[in-house]
């Protein structure tokens, strides 16, 4: 409890030579575990920490974050089911309505971390999971990615789900940048974060972006010269890294790959599946069976379909043709495809085991273009395929004449 800490806090304040110490299950109450937190600030010999399964709370959360902003030696914390509250309501915002949700923000222990991480350049492992920190999740999370040291670190079951409400990343991984992003371009820091995309999108003539809007208008990345970043609002594209891996580089050992997916079956939640996934590809690229057993063995649509966006870009150049089909063909049904095509490219992923079906062609994308003459194709080489196109639409334009 909290008595017993307080005594706790003098041996560890005077010891000079502890390295390890582990203090999970030991019921501390918040004031107790800020009291450890606070007896460390001047330690320069402990490098493994773990608090599991103790009260922190508020006040625990920002002892936790001001000794991360000072520690120097810390390497792995554990302070998993601490019950780390990540937000509170927000005082601006008027009392919610009936069936309304109220408004929240990051929590003082939610900031206090995110500022701690960003002063630290030691730790190497975080545990985070089975804390309520909701909505305060990107915060740590964006903290975590901006690390020099590039820690491991789990937030998963944290009553946060990155697959609802639109949800989109403000931190590109250089090794790995394929995915869904959202950016205010009203913050200084969101729009450092997005240089290195608007770089690729020039180089790419616009193909690697898709799906643009900025406050929900739609516009088009252009393919020639720079795009003129809007001062504000809120940016949400998909990006697709169409540079293929560098054959020189070593792909991941099937013991690797092994040992990746038991901790994969380990996770309970989706986006703690996806998340550590991630982590692991942007240190090596697989195989394709291995790409492909990784996708299969998710269980939810969900997850497969962040796995596949995730290993697009990551997949060995010589197995990426042929695995990806296989992929579409296992793992995905047919009514899933056109999802898939929105995300990364109708040329990208089409399923030509299945080609009936839905499709839509951004036709400003040259790669969509391409893709759409390819289809025509197959369908014109195919006596016996007896087309028929239907529910056909195009915005700003007439309609394609039926092949």
């Amino acid at each position: 409890g909290g008595a017993g800490a307080r005594n706790l806090c003098l041996c560890v304040r005077l010891n000079t030579t502890l390295q390890n110490l582990d203090l999970s299950f030991n019921h501390f109450t918040p004031e107790g575990s800020a009291c450890i937190f606070t007896s460390l600030v001047g330690n320069q010999t402990l490098h493994t920490l773990s608090m599991e399964w103790n009260r922190m709370g508020e006040v625990g959360g920002v002892a936790m974050g001001n000794l991360l902003g000072v520690n120097a030696t810390l390497t792995r914390l554990d302070v998993s089911n601490c019950a780390i509250q990540g937000c509170v309501p927000s005082p601006s915002s008027s009392p919610p309505k009936k069936g309304s949700k109220p408004v929240w923000e990051p929590g003082p222990a939610t900031t206090a971390i995110a500022e701690g991480l960003s002063k630290n350049t030691k730790l190497k492992i975080l545990k985070l999971e089975w804390n309520p920190l909701s909505s305060g999740v990107p915060l740590i999370r964006d903290a975590l990615l901006d690390m020099p040291s590039s820690p491991l670190f789990s937030l998963e079951n944290c009553s946060y789900d990155p697959f609802g409400d639109g949800e989109g990343r403000n931190h590109v991984e250089e090794a790995n940048p394929t995915g869904h992003y959202r950016f205010d371009l009203s913050q200084e820091a969101h729009r450092k974060r997005l240089k290195p995309l608007l770089e690729l999108g020039m180089k790419g003539r616009g193909e690697n972006w898709r799906n643009e809007s900025v406050d929900n208008v739609r516009f088009t990345f252009p393919q020639e010269g720079p795009w003129e970043v809007p001062s504000q609002g809120m940016l949400e594209f998909d990006f697709v890294h169409l540079d293929e891996v560098d054959e020189r580089e070593a792909t991941m050992s099937d013991d690797d790959h092994a040992a990746l997916l038991k901790q994969i079956a380990k996770v309970m939640s989706s986006s703690g599946k996806v998340l550590l996934l991630r982590q692991a590809l942007t240190m090596q690229p697989m195989t394709g069976d291995q790409a492909f057993s990784t996708v299969y063995g998710l269980q939810r649509d969900a997850e497969r379909e962040e796995a596949l966006v995730s290993l697009f870009a990551r997949i060995a150049r010589s197995d990426k043709k042929i695995t990806v089909q296989k992929i579409l063909l296992t793992c995905f049904t047919r009514g899933h495809v056109p999802k898939l095509q929105h995300r990364l490219g109708v040329s990208n992923v089409l399923d030509t085991s299945r080609m009936n079906g839905s499709y839509e062609f951004h036709l400003r994308k040259r790669s969509d273009w391409d893709a759409l003459q390819t289809l025509n194709k197959i369908i014109q080489d195919n006596p016996h395929c007896n087309p028929r196109w239907e529910n056909v639409r195009v915005s700003n334009g007439a309609p394609p004449s039926p092949p």
